[in-house]
């Protein structure tokens, strides 16, 4: 579960990180529900919270 948890949270990243400002480390602790919500879903979880952070260039 872990590592399905975190092959999916790299796939959105990198799908998602020409979008991101450059020189941030992030560090993204999942919950367990993180495993069952949908692909799209997620990527647009991470998308609002890059926007919130300022990360996101649009």
């Amino acid at each position: 579960m872990r590592n399905r948890m975190r092959r999916r949270i790299r796939e959105t990243y990198r799908l998602g990180e020409a979008g991101l400002k450059r020189g941030y480390d992030i560090v993204i602790v999942a919950r367990a529900s993180a495993a069952t919500i949908p692909f799209d879903e997620l990527g647009a979880d991470l998308r609002r919270l890059y926007k919130k952070l300022g990360i996101a260039l649009s």
